[in-house]
């Protein structure tokens, strides 16, 4: 039988293929616009896409307090999806039908609310439903946004075109509406891959992800026994150092004495080895495999004992199998173990260092992010290169965005979240700097596909964060946080591209706004330096209880 979750990263995926095919394809009705509604100016033109976006966010918090009713009571969070779907059908094609720019915006509003209750919310659904390579299958599943963004911008480049042809007007004749017919299709598209993707996404049931993490993570047979061999010895050599008079031994494991250096004892060794790594570890196997070997080495070599989320003794107490000489050990590299982490309340999660600066990141860089996404059509025809030309850079965004989605998932579970949204974070804003000087249309189309590409971990990623910092202390604040953090981006999504607009008919080029952009994003990604590794925020987490206790008690 199938994982569910699989069918849920597939319908994660048709979610973000929709929703954000349907924010990105915005841009190329950003000229049309201008052409039926004259001297509205760019920067309220640009408010279609930025009321997508920024209602979306808005819309996505109430969406995930909802799956949280439904979710108490027993019912499926399915019809929220389904709801969703035809919320943008309804709210693009409504637009199609605005006689004023204000109807256009007015519809939109509901086609913002679609958005957040289908791709925006799918993630914090997708989540869920993994353990071991969360980062990878997160990723996967919000490459649809990548292929969205490029599917929808050519698809509606061409339509535009057709349409325009058909009706026999040229493609600067105020006169011509073609961009009407050209939403209805979009919209219609779009509703019918939301609603039929919204019945395979549901929370998983207790103990579902665990039971198929489990039967993925067995140990093979001879792996564990080549582990033994390398770390206590082969046959005749000394398994278990001989205990000196005074030397104190942790052995928790019933039934299994380890008495000499023969075979047996290291198979008996390996039995308790296999029968308490797949009981008790449901992580990726070869990683936490990987951090016993490296982390752990013998104890009768006395060699020192680390661990990064748990204390080694605790760590080797819950297999079972190793006597260590707690004279061997420093002080110092006995840390809490994992297990001691109190639960935590959403209200003091939202106090810890890693929200506060990954909130601060979200609000500074949400009012220059989407500027090259909602520009970039316009920017083409500035200076002098065609409305194709446009599109076709902005459908390479897609390509950088599915591109990355696909490598730079394997990259995060590697190196680490907070790492890999450094670099890309700072990679966009020298691509914001370079954004004014290309002039060609291959410049440009290199520059989007890059953008594209580090772009790609700027909505997934943070969630992974925040799934790395409060999985153990608060997993159910992760998709209120998740909301939060959209809620966040609202003032930034809503008003930086128009602001950008403004700036480019004061000033008749996009050089000022590329700085301006550019500047921005580096001061907001200054925050991401801010925020602790998930050790040091178990640590921070604590020390704070710790003292919590210690003032209960005196008082």
């Amino acid at each position: 039988m199938v994982f569910h979750g699989y069918y849920v990263v597939v319908a994660t995926f048709v979610m973000n293929f929709v929703s954000l095919g349907t924010f990105y394809s915005a841009a190329d009705f950003v000229i049309p616009l201008e052409d039926t509604f004259i001297g509205s100016g760019r920067g309220a033109i640009t408010f279609l896409p930025t009321i997508y976006l920024s209602v979306a966010l808005f819309s996505s918090l109430g969406a995930g307090l909802i799956q949280d009713i439904l979710q108490k009571h027993g019912m499926s969070v399915a019809p929220v999806f389904t709801v969703g779907g035809l919320c943008i059908g309804v709210g693009t094609v409504g637009s199609s039908y605005g006689n004023s720019l204000g109807m256009v915006l007015l519809c939109a509003i509901i086609t913002g609310i679609g958005i957040g209750w289908t791709g925006f919310t799918a993630a914090g659904v997708c989540v869920m439903w993994f353990d071991k390579n969360r980062g990878t299958m997160l990723l996967l599943a919000m490459a649809g946004a990548g292929v969205g963004d490029f599917f929808y911008s050519i698809l509606v480049q061409k339509l535009l075109n057709v349409f325009t042809e058909k009706e026999g007007c040229s493609e600067d004749e105020t006169s011509c509406e073609a961009w009407r017919p050209v939403m209805r299709v979009a919209g219609v598209i779009s509703m019918v891959l939301a609603v039929a993707s919204a019945s395979f996404l549901r929370l998983p049931e207790p103990g579902e992800v665990e039971k198929h993490e489990e039967d993925h993570d067995e140990m093979d047979d001879d792996e564990i026994d080549s582990f033994l061999e390398k770390h206590y010895g082969s046959v005749g050599q000394t398994v278990i150092p001989e205990m000196d008079e005074g030397t104190e031994l942790i052995q928790k494991q019933e039934g299994h004495h380890f008495t000499g250096g023969r075979r047996s004892s290291v198979a008996t060794l390996g039995s308790a080895f296999r029968s308490r790594y797949n009981q008790t570890h449901h992580g990726t196997r070869s990683a936490r495999f990987s951090e016993i070997v490296s982390r752990n080495s013998v104890v009768g070599n006395h060699a020192s004992i680390r661990s990064r989320r748990s204390s080694s003794i605790a760590e080797f107490e819950a297999l079972g199998m190793l006597p260590v000489r707690l004279s061997t050990l420093p002080d110092s590299t006995v840390e809490a173990p994992t297990a001691g982490l109190p639960y935590l309340s959403l209200s003091e999660v939202l106090n810890t260092k890693t929200t506060i600066a990954l909130l601060l990141w979200t609000v500074l860089c949400a009012f220059v992010y989407t500027n090259f996404y909602v520009h970039l059509v316009a920017y083409a025809e500035s200076v002098g290169m065609t409305a194709d030309a446009g599109a076709r850079a902005l459908s390479l965004t897609g390509v950088g965005m599915l591109v990355g989605n696909i490598t730079l998932g394997r990259v995060t579970d590697a190196v680490g979240p907070l790492a890999i949204l450094k670099f890309t974070m700072m990679a966009l804003t020298v691509f914001f700097f370079m954004w004014p000087y290309c002039v060609t249309s291959e410049s440009l189309s290199c520059v989007a596909l890059l953008f594209g590409y580090m772009a790609s971990t700027q909505c997934s990623v943070p969630l992974i964060i925040l799934a790395d910092a409060f999985g153990e202390t608060s997993p159910d604040s992760i998709l209120t946080l998740l909301g939060i953090l959209h809620v966040c981006k609202f003032p930034g999504y809503l008003l930086g591209p128009s602001f950008i607009g403004s700036v480019y008919e004061r000033f008749g080029n996009y050089h000022i706004a590329s700085v301006i952009s550019g500047v921005g994003m580096l001061a907001g990604n200054l925050f991401l330096f801010m925020i602790p590794s998930t050790e040091e925020q178990n640590k921070m987490v604590m020390e704070r209880h710790e003292k919590k206790l210690q003032n209960a008690s005196n008082s």
